[in-house]
């Protein structure tokens, strides 16, 4: 419940309403989205296999509901959802952390690992520095300011074949959203983020860097 002043302070809930997420009468984009977010708030792990939190009243109240909805309706509501309309979102949440100052000429950069504990093939293998070994995931990318701590940016789409040019969609971003903020100057990132052809591209676009050079058993 502390968090219901943060997201009236800073208009997150007009963000939300005003977005291109999909809602019903019963259940509109505020609440859907305050759904969702109720979990991930109350640490709810596995939330298909235990479903005693749909019958918490406080939770419901969080959400502007009576409960939350069952485990199927997530699921139906995220088919729903499309890259889209997240990065609509995504556009918005950004300049509103512009308008707070929450955003500095700095950006960490790193990928996360999202496991998927199902059968679907179709997903591949990462590393999760967490679990020390490859697992079946997403892989996901996020940027973060340094000072404030801001995720400002994320895309779930990443995949083996266009890993290295992330750093670039990023900077794509960037630069349609840049109005206002401050001058984007450094990135952070680790030494296997990109490939060189890419830390050259971000270079030649005035773009500075802090990397940890790649270690090889020849490199003193």
């Amino acid at each position: 419940m502390c968090f219901l002043p943060l997201i009236s302070v800073y208009g997150l809930d007009k963000a939300i309403s005003t977005s291109a997420y999909p809602g019903t009468r019963s259940v509109g984009k505020l609440s859907s989205i305050l759904c969702f977010l109720a979990l991930k708030l109350s640490n709810v792990r596995r939330y298909s296999t235990d479903d005693t939190w749909c019958m918490d009243r406080g939770m419901g109240l969080f959400a502007g509901l009576n409960v939350l909805p069952k485990a199927t309706w997530y699921s139906a509501y995220s088919s729903g959802t499309t890259i889209d309309m997240n990065r609509d979102f995504l556009r918005s949440l950004y300049q509103i952390w512009i308008d707070n100052g929450f955003l500095s000429d700095t950006v960490n950069l790193d990928f996360t690992t999202i496991p998927h504990w199902g059968d679907d093939s179709s997903l591949e293998n990462n590393w999760s520095g967490k679990r020390g070994k490859a697992l079946t995931s997403m892989l996901a990318l996020l940027s973060q300011d340094p000072d404030s701590g801001i995720i400002c940016y994320g895309d779930t789409t990443i995949r083996h074949e266009n890993q290295n040019e992330a750093v670039l969609e990023f900077l794509d971003f960037y630069r349609k959203n840049e109005k206002g903020g401050p001058p984007l100057q450094y990135l952070v990132f680790d030494s296997k983020f990109t490939s060189y052809e890419n830390l050259d591209k971000l270079n030649k676009n005035s773009i500075k860097f802090l990397t940890i050079r790649r270690r090889g058993r020849k490199l003193v």
